[in-house]
């Protein structure tokens, strides 16, 4: 299932208030750059709302990031989290188009199909949002050798991670021979 389309028709004849909560499972969309682990689960709740409808998501999803330290995959639950109000082109009592009274709304809150109300582009912008922006595998990853490039978490490396600071070379300098001159 690529789409995530609802049925509103009928929701759109109810009074303000009224409400249907229906249960997501099994939602596997192939997008381009989300990369999904397991099928996106959980609710979606629709309010008829003045000349509108309110959705509210709550939604889980786990996807695959790259750990930015060490470059492994792994799996990251993300909450799919939103509210926002979408508004019909017509008026399904007479069929004729719409006029909206508000300019500033954005052409992806408009319901153009009432029979086909397609919420899978908000769901993948929200997942996108809600990823990280330095995803890591674990808190304490160790990441790459910068020298040999070994994985650190799951090999030790012998390279040397002291490279010298060239701001704190005069304060090296001093502590040497402050060593040198409590030796003599």
């Amino acid at each position: 299932m690529d789409r995530l389309a609802l049925n509103v028709a009928g929701l759109l004849q109810e009074t303000s208030g009224t409400s249907r909560r229906l249960e997501i499972k099994g939602f596997l969309p192939r997008w381009d750059g989300i990369s999904l682990v397991a099928p996106i689960e959980g609710a979606i709740e629709l309010v008829r709302a003045g000349k509108g409808i309110v959705v509210r998501s709550d939604l889980q999803a786990a996807i695959e990031l790259t750990c930015c330290r060490c470059l492994d995959a792994f799996a990251a639950d993300v909450l799919v989290q939103f509210e926002e109000m979408y508004y019909p082109l017509v008026d399904l009592a007479t069929g004729m188009a719409l006029r909206l009274e508000y300019d500033d709304i954005d052409p992806e809150f408009l319901i153009e199909n009432v029979d086909q109300f397609d919420l899978s582009d908000a769901v993948r912008q929200h997942i996108e949002i809600s990823q990280p922006l330095m995803p890591r595998c674990q808190p304490e990853c160790l990441g790459i050798c910068p020298e040999c490039g070994a994985d650190r978490n799951s090999s030790l490396c012998t390279c040397v991670e002291e490279t010298p600071d060239i701001r704190m070379a005069p304060i090296q300098e001093m502590l040497r021979q402050m060593e040198r001159e409590r030796t003599a």
